[in-house]
């Protein structure tokens, strides 16, 4: 049969042969002994030494190199961005035409970069390793011609006579030199896409080719991601895609399949690439013939998987590709930004896929929306959603924010202390305002700016703190800080000015300050009640004896018929002008953490929707980073939880400032107690301050968490303003 087959190769246009090595692509017209194979790889890391470096991966039990020749724009260094892919040949010893193909790549793309622009494109974009020979010991006694199974333990199995391609696995004893060889290799890298190829069937296997229990198709979660790369090899090659049957086993459908359904068997590299590693490889059985004679049938061979070796190559630039990177470096702009060995997972897949050194992942998909989260320990997890399209520009980035207690360190504060803590009246505080403004690092990231007046006319100051400021910027968060809502309530207006004091006098200065500056646009309304502590004006009320703290509109349950204050109305307008993520309502009296709703006690009816979201975050946030505090000397706090629904300890309210929020914005808004007392100087002030300076940075931080986007038109790209964003279900972690 064998001998009839060549008869029939033989008479292959010679013309064809003639104008493929005119065309000096490759010349495919002999086998390569070792000798000579590390000559030819030699000779062309010289001849192309800008996007060419041979290199050995280890040695074979006989001592021979296997050669590796790394193919990419900067073959010294690994680029941030490029997809890694790994071709292996030769792994059986008498299987020869999977060795020849990929000599015969390295020769086809040396000769193509800048003469062919796909190609140079190609090679500019990936980092392509190539293994011609995984067994070169057996080859060399391998014979010519040999088509069928022949000496095949002699000569397929390595110089031990090990099975390399059974020799992958996790419980194994002994590895042989050529598997830990390539099993380094593999975990030193970050290989995306992988084929070895085979001779003695036809056909593209996909993982897994281990059996299950019961036997037949064994698929991956990937598996459709597994049958379209299968599918892209064979469609390229003329014959595979034939489905063409080789003796006693059958063919595959379509010329791919599972490979425990063809022919079970452990300890395959493809099963252990898909179970130890990020990479999805593929095993190419090339023909019926595993050595069959060199000369037309090599050329024929070359032609037939040639557009499918680069089909496979360019599937790589297909795949959802981008960084997961730390945001505390990131805006420092350091240059190690990346989070290596984070995870990053599929919703729905089982498979974790890592990042590599400088946090740069890969995974293929097919088309379609697919909601992917990365995380990594001591990070808070980030989950976006992306549509994957069948082009190369699939692409996104996440940016994981470090854990309170893991960030503090790594942000450990050199800032100056704040001293001399006097109280300031309206007039004083205005000053103070204005004197902050001229110093120096302040000017930089600092305005002060009104949002109205009080019902005696005095200006509603808030100080503004960015390093844009006065600019929104997507994706940064807005947070408010709001002080002296009751007249009788100075402490929360001297805990603001301490914060701004603080942030003015560090920046530059403190690794904290900075980072909060440069990524929060902060602002401070340090009094929303500035006619306290003038004549006439006592209790917690403003200028007409109205408590400010109940004066929002609240028509589901409040007083629908009360005169909106000025100064309620200065802030209602402020919060619907600027996109809050988050606000503070700084109060002394009491040191508990509260948040809505404060319109009803029964727990069913107060609690809402966002309920476990401030008990499980932000109130225990606040509170842990607390310092030397004695919440027993507050005679009206519930000192068991100090978590607060709002209407605690005070009963219920209606008209909050608190409940207002969570109607009629998307900001999440809570309350502070940050001392028994209401009023408070010297010492004792600054005790205070000691006491919330890191629960206030920590609050803040936690307005970076969640998932951020940007809405726009499909068609123009165009940000949609007032565009709804539902959460239509979620799951709680931890």
């Amino acid at each position: 049969m064998w001998a009839d087959l060549f008869k029939i190769v033989i008479f292959i246009s010679l013309a064809t042969i003639a104008s493929l090595q005119a065309d000096n692509e490759v010349d495919s017209t002999s086998y390569r002994r070792y000798n000579d194979m590390t000559n030819f790889l030699e000779h062309f890391a010289t001849k192309c030494p800008s996007i060419m470096r041979l290199y050995s991966i280890g040695q074979s039990v006989k001592g021979r190199n296997l050669w590796v020749m790394r193919v990419t724009d900067h073959p010294t260094i690994q680029e941030q961005g490029e997809p890694q892919i790994r071709y292996i040949g030769n792994m059986h010893g008498n299987e020869a035409i999977g060795r020849q193909l990929l000599l015969n790549l390295v020769e086809y793309l040396c000769n193509s970069y800048g003469n062919d622009s796909s190609m140079t494109e190609l090679v500019n974009s990936v980092d392509l390793h190539i293994l011609p020979s995984m067994n070169p010991d057996s080859f060399e006694d391998a014979v010519i011609g040999d088509c069928a199974h022949g000496q095949r333990r002699r000569t397929s199995f390595n110089a031990n006579g090990v099975n390399l391609n059974g020799n992958f696995k996790s419980d194994s004893t002994v590895l042989e030199p050529e598997t830990k060889a390539v099993i380094g290799w593999i975990q030193a890298n970050n290989f995306l896409l992988a084929a070895n190829f085979h001779s003695s069937q036809m056909g593209v296997e996909y993982p897994f080719d281990a059996a299950m229990s019961e036997g037949g198709y064994n698929p991956t979660s990937f598996d459709l991601v597994y049958r379209h790369l299968a599918r892209v090899y064979s469609n390229q090659h003329p014959t595979l895609k034939l489905g063409i049957k080789c003796d006693h086993h059958h063919g595959f459908t379509g010329g791919y399949g599972n490979g425990a359904e063809w022919y079970a068997r452990d300890g395959t590299l493809s099963d252990y690439t898909h179970r130890y590693s990020n990479g999805f490889e593929l095993s190419v059985q090339l023909s019926c013939c595993r050595f069959p004679p060199p000369g037309p049938i090599l050329l024929e061979e070359w032609n037939n998987n040639k557009e499918s070796l680069i089909a496979l190559a360019e599937e790589s630039r297909k795949a959802l590709r981008g960084n997961v990177g730390h945001l505390v470096k990131k805006v420092n702009r350091e240059k190690d930004a990346g989070i290596s060995n984070a995870m990053v997972q599929v919703d729905g897949m089982v498979r974790i896929f890592r990042t590599s050194q400088n946090g740069d992942y890969w995974i293929p998909l097919l088309p379609g929306i697919w909601k992917i989260t990365a995380s990594a320990p001591g990070f808070y997890p980030s989950t976006q959603t992306v549509h994957v399209i069948d082009s190369t520009d699939n692409e996104l980035d996440f940016v994981l924010m470090p854990q309170w207690p893991r960030l503090a360190p790594l942000l450990a504060s050199h800032a100056e202390p704040i001293e001399d803590f006097e109280s300031h009246d309206h007039s004083n505080l205005t000053s103070l305002l204005m004197e902050m403004t001229l110093i120096e690092n302040c000017q930089k990231v600092a305005q002060v700016y009104t949002i109205g007046q009080s019902v005696d006319g005095r200006q509603l100051f808030v100080m503004e703190f960015s390093n844009t400021p006065g600019v929104h910027l997507p994706e940064t968060p807005e947070v408010k800080l709001i002080g002296g809502i009751d007249g009788d309530d100075s402490v929360s207006t001297e805990t603001l000015l301490a914060f701004a004091r603080y942030l003015c006098i560090n920046y530059e200065k403190d690794a904290q300050v900075n980072m909060l500056v440069n990524t929060t646009r902060l602002h401070l309304l340090f009094s929303a009640n500035p006619d306290r502590h003038t004549p006439g004006h006592d209790g917690n009320g403003n200028a007409n004896k109205v408590n400010l703290n109940e004066n929002f509109p609240d028509e589901k349950y409040g007083n629908p018929n009360q005169p909106i204050q000025p100064e309620t109305d200065a802030i209602i307008r402020w919060t619907n002008s600027i996109p809050f993520t988050l606000s503070v309502n700084i109060q002394g009296g009491h040191m508990d953490v509260v948040y809505p709703r404060t319109v009803d006690y029964t727990p069913s009816k107060s609690q809402s929707p966002r309920f476990k979201f401030y008990q499980q975050r932000l109130a225990k946030v606040y509170q842990k980073q607390q310092h030397n505090v004695d919440r027993s000397q507050c005679s009206n706090d519930n000192i068991l939880t100090s978590e607060l629904l709002g209407i605690e300890p005070a009963g219920i309210s209606r008209n909050t400032m608190l409940d207002w929020n969570l109607d009629h914005t998307d900001c999440i808004e809570f309350a502070i107690g940050v001392s028994c007392e209401k009023d408070a100087a010297g010492d004792r002030m600054k005790q205070i301050w000691e006491s919330n300076k890191n629960a206030l940075l920590a609050i803040i931080w936690e307005s970076h968490r969640g998932i951020y986007g940007t809405v726009s038109d499909i068609t123009s790209n165009k940000p949609i303003s007032n565009a709804v964003v539902k959460v239509i279900d979620h799951q709680t972690m931890g």
